[in-house]
């Protein structure tokens, strides 16, 4: 039986990186550079504020689907085979998974997927649990 899990953007995680981008900009206006140094830092913080806030936190990933143990990521760009993954954090709300896949003629590549409690549905976060209890025998 398949079962497929849709992964939203969220936007807490794009409020918690939005923050951390002002907390920087903060700092580099208390530290005591030089104006130059303190321009070229606050261009370099505020480009990179602007691409995280109009991009938002997407995950690459729009749907994981979980058939016999098989689980499949699929992002704009196609679809990858991975291993079941390691739960590298979870609590409450926050989940951050961990995958192995291996391209054919490549070495073997992770890829690593941060769940906030905005990115599933509530049925969908009980199905990942579920799987995830089951691939780590029940400690998850």
């Amino acid at each position: 039986m398949e079962c497929g899990i849709d992964i939203r953007s969220s936007r807490l995680l794009l409020m918690a990186g939005l923050l951390l981008h002002g907390a920087a900009i903060l700092a580099v206006c208390l530290t005591g550079l030089s104006v130059i140094p303190m321009m070229l830092s606050l261009i370099v913080v505020l480009w990179s504020m602007v691409r995280y806030g109009a991009g938002g936190y997407r995950s690459p990933f729009r749907r994981m689907r979980i058939r016999d143990g098989v689980v499949r990521l699929d992002a704009a760009s196609g679809s990858i085979d991975v291993s079941p993954p390691e739960v590298r954090f979870m609590n409450a709300g926050l989940v951050l998974l961990r995958f192995r896949h291996r391209l054919p003629g490549q070495r073997q590549r992770r890829r690593h997927l941060l769940l906030a409690p905005d990115s599933l549905a509530k049925d969908d976060r009980r199905v990942l649990y579920r799987h995830l209890r089951g691939w780590s025998g029940g400690g998850a």
